[in-house]
């Protein structure tokens, strides 16, 4: 497995999630932090959600390290958690488009394709700090969908 250009690991000397026995194993293997740097020190439990940024069409807000679902500030859209296939960022943002309630996605972080999960009644602020996902907030539902 490859992140950002460097090699991550599962080490088979960990026994727990929170094992770190081959961080710094001869000098090549670290813990990446939440940016993908490598560390010199093991990762600490406590997850940091980045500051939202603007996606590249404006009309997406990028929420990094957060995973909304039911009881965690969203309602989910039947048929849509996830969708039947796997789907590229802009295929899941169109189908968004395409669905009235839809007023977010969720995606896991950085894998696309992947499961596309759409969101209705969205509630930032009770969503849960997730680093494997990131929410796609639509910003302006009527604004006219110019994607090809």
């Amino acid at each position: 497995l490859v992140v950002d250009g460097r090699p991550a690991y599962q080490y088979t000397g960990d026994t727990t999630a929170m094992d770190a026995k081959g961080h710094g194993l001869v000098g090549a293997w670290y813990w990446f932090d939440v940016l993908g740097s490598p560390t010199t020190t093991m990762a600490s439990t406590a997850t940091t959600t980045l500051a939202p940024t603007l996606a590249s069409d404006s009309r997406w807000l990028q929420h990094r390290g957060l995973n909304c679902y039911e009881g965690h500030g969203a309602e989910i859209i039947a048929d849509a958690n996830p969708m039947a296939h796997t789907l590229t960022l802009d295929e899941c943002k169109h189908e968004c488009l395409k669905s009235k309630p839809c007023q977010a996605i969720v995606m896991f972080a950085d894998q696309f394709p992947g499961y596309c999960f759409m969101r209705a009644h969205l509630n930032m602020s009770a969503c849960s700090k997730f680093q494997e996902y990131d929410v796609f907030e639509l910003l302006a539902a009527d604004a006219p969908d110019t994607t090809t």
